[in-house]
């Protein structure tokens, strides 16, 4: 239920989602989204990805998706927001 809160709650567009994210000093970026994503924070995982965030994208270095970030660090909710 948490999940589709999140993805579907306050009925956000994309400009409602990065105007929140930026009331929280987050920019819309794929580096943020691994991050959060790493972190286990669904809300802001599923806010950036309603901002316009790829869930596809890969990380620079590693190659890394933001998945891949969720999964291993243990994020089971993160990761069902990235695969829906």
């Amino acid at each position: 239920m948490l999940i589709f809160a999140a993805l579907f709650g306050a009925g956000c567009d994309s400009r409602k989602a990065r105007a929140k994210l930026e009331e929280q000093g987050i920019a819309a970026t794929d580096e943020s989204l691994f991050q959060y994503a790493r972190e286990g924070e669904v809300e802001k995982v599923a806010l950036l990805l309603k901002a316009g965030c790829s869930p596809n994208a890969e990380e620079k270095y590693s190659g890394r998706t933001a998945l891949m970030c969720a999964a291993e660090n243990g994020h089971l909710e993160v990761t069902k927001v990235l695969l829906a």
